[in-house]
């Protein structure tokens, strides 16, 4: 799962650019596009998502999957953010 780590590193990243440089043409495609991607990895990769947690909380555990279900509902959460702002902006 590093490489799924990487790969939402680089649309971050590359959404953070497009906002800076381009926020007219590349900054709302690339923060929906970012805010699914993110929501998808937080359902599926759960534990990814509590590593970069654990950065900043050494406390928190990765593998008690007792609290997984914080970073799956962030997850469905950016999940449905990007579908509602796709609709109305876009519809």
């Amino acid at each position: 799962m590093k490489v799924a780590d990487w790969v939402i590193r680089a649309i971050v990243l590359f959404t953070f650019l497009s906002l800076l440089f381009a926020p007219q043409r590349l900054g709302f495609p690339m923060m929906l596009f970012a805010f699914a991607a993110v929501g998808i990895w937080a359902i599926f990769y759960p534990a990814g998502v509590l590593g970069w947690a654990k950065t900043a909380h050494p406390n928190i555990d990765v593998d008690d999957r007792s609290i997984w279900w914080v970073p799956r509902f962030l997850g469905g959460a950016f999940l449905c953010a990007a579908i509602v702002l796709s609709i109305t902006f876009h519809g």
